[in-house]
C-alpha cells in the first residue's frame, strides 16, 4: 500500500503538534478568501501577502514564525520579506519541508561545548 503524500494542512497540523508539545502558544494564519454565507460576503481576518503560515509565542523566548512547503514549493519574495522582517526583530524563523524535522531542530537547546 502507498502512503499517502502530505498535504500542506497536515504539514500545518504536524508543526501545530510539535509547538504545542515544546509549550508554545501556536495559531495558523487564515489567508482564505471571502465567502458567501447566505446572501452576504464574509471576509475573513486579513494578514499581508506572504505572512507565515504559523505564529507562535514561546514562553520568556520571543515569537517564531514557521512556514510550511510540501514538494517543490518554494518561498515567495513576499513571503522572504516577512521572514526576514521577524528575525531582524530578535525572533525565530524557520522553514519546514515536508516533515517537521527541521523546526524539532530549531526548538532543541543548542548543545554545550566541553573544553577541557
Amino acid at each position: 500500500m502507498a502512503l499517502k503524500k502530505r498535504t500542506h494542512d497536515d504539514l500545518v497540523k504536524a508543526c501545530l503538534d510539535v509547538l504545542e508539545l515544546h509549550g508554545i502558544v501556536a495559531g495558523e494564519t487564515d489567508t482564505s478568501k471571502p465567502y458567501k454565507d447566505g446572501k452576504r460576503f464574509r471576509r475573513p481576518a486579513r494578514c499581508p501577502a506572504g505572512w507565515p503560515d504559523i505564529v507562535g509565542f514561546m514562553p520568556g523566548r520571543g515569537a517564531i514564525a514557521v512556514e510550511c512547503k510540501v514538494g517543490k514549493d518554494t518561498v515567495s519574495t513576499a513571503q522572504h520579506y516577512w521572514l526576514e522582517r521577524i528575525r531582524h526583530t530578535g525572533n525565530k524563523v524557520v522553514v519546514v519541508r515536508d516533515s517537521v524535522d527541521a523546526l524539532i531542530i530549531a526548538l532543541s537547546p543548542p548543545k554545550e561545548e566541553n573544553y577541557p
